[in-house]
């Protein structure tokens, strides 16, 4: 990255191919296949826009999906806003039997609320905010680690609620 902030341009290309992968399965896991080629390629973008921000001398790794992570949330954030998107909330990815979104909707809420409120700010932030853990353990005076910690057992709860009232997990 060295190189290519001092204006190097063709150390882009080795940037992408030692990079490229990590990108795109971070963004794959997220939002899928298809969605994951553009976001790899404005995060890529964003990288040319920031170069001259780069700190000499800094780990380049993490500057990099520190800009992935963020063209991610801007990417949820505007999904999150268009006409007819779908919430988390709004209907299960599978559902073991036949149930309205309604009944789906209600039934992760009252799930929801029944998490200790530290463990349900966390899933909240995470997945209704789109905020990352790290911005999660800022705001909450508590380390990234503990975030994780509180969102493991969160989940494991809420698979417990829901596997109790029927749904597949």
């Amino acid at each position: 990255m060295e190189a290519y902030a001092k204006g190097d341009t063709s150390a882009f290309s080795e940037l992408f191919t030692r990079h490229g992968g990590a990108v795109f399965g971070r963004m794959q896991r997220s939002v899928g296949c298809a969605a994951a080629r553009d976001l790899t390629q404005q995060t890529f973008l964003q990288l040319h826009r920031a170069r001259r921000d780069f700190r000499i001398g800094a780990a380049f790794a993490p500057w990099l999906m520190t800009i992935a992570q963020n063209v991610l949330r801007d990417h949820l954030r505007r999904a999150a806003r268009a006409p007819g998107s779908v919430s988390l909330l709004d209907e299960p990815a599978a559902p073991s039997r036949a149930q309205s979104a309604a009944d789906v909707r209600e039934s992760v809420q009252a799930a929801l609320a029944q998490l200790p409120a530290s463990q349900r700010e966390v899933v909240r932030g995470y997945w209704l905010e789109h905020r990352s853990y790290s911005d999660i353990a800022r705001d909450l005076g508590i380390t990234r680690g503990a975030v994780k910690v509180r969102a493991h057992r969160a989940y494991r709860t809420l698979r417990r609620i829901l596997l109790a009232q029927g749904y597949d997990a």
